[in-house]
């Protein structure tokens, strides 16, 4: 549905519940398959904060998880991506005062910019 065809078999995994660690892993697997495919100039990835919310630092299940995000974020760079990281979300208004959604449609400023179909947002939630 957003131009990524057989994502599941792209992957070699099921898809994994938005409620997991997994999730994360999932996007930033779907990416170095795309990257190895097609070679896009931009690829936007979303990642899930579950394991921060649900594990302390340094606890053994956020090392282990923060170690797997390590090892994807060091094969995208194996792949020459210029990989950059900020936070998922900050404290605005997500709705105007009258109620209408003030937020910036990511993969339509990007079409503006590159053309339709040159970049591909993988947002799973």
């Amino acid at each position: 549905s957003h131009g990524i065809d057989n994502v599941l078999e792209l992957v070699s995994q099921p898809l994994p519940s938005v409620y997991s660690a997994s999730l994360s892993l999932f996007v930033l697997e779907a990416a170095i398959q795309i990257i190895k495919r097609h070679k896009p100039t931009i690829c936007y990835l979303s990642l899930t904060d579950y394991i921060q919310h649900k594990h302390a630092p340094h606890s053994p299940l956020s090392d282990a998880f923060h170690k797997q995000l390590d090892e994807y974020l060091g094969i995208l760079d194996d792949l020459g991506a210029i990989v950059g990281i900020t936070a998922d979300h900050g404290m605005n208004d997500k709705a105007t005062q009258e109620g209408t959604p003030n937020v910036i449609f990511l993969q339509d400023r990007l079409d503006e910019k590159f053309g339709v179909n040159s970049t591909h947002v993988i947002c799973p939630i």
